[in-house]
């Protein structure tokens, strides 16, 4: 999956709202929903 992908998709916009990904970058737990956080 692409970043691009990823922004797409509403766990994204989540996770910014919870302050979890700022510029892009994970700052969050590494995992969400206990799946790894998708990558390319």
């Amino acid at each position: 999956m692409t970043l691009e992908e990823f922004r797409k998709l509403p766990v994204y916009r989540i996770a910014v709202k919870r302050g979890l990904i700022k510029d892009d970058e994970w700052v969050g737990p590494n995992t969400w929903d206990g799946e790894e956080k998708p990558n390319d």
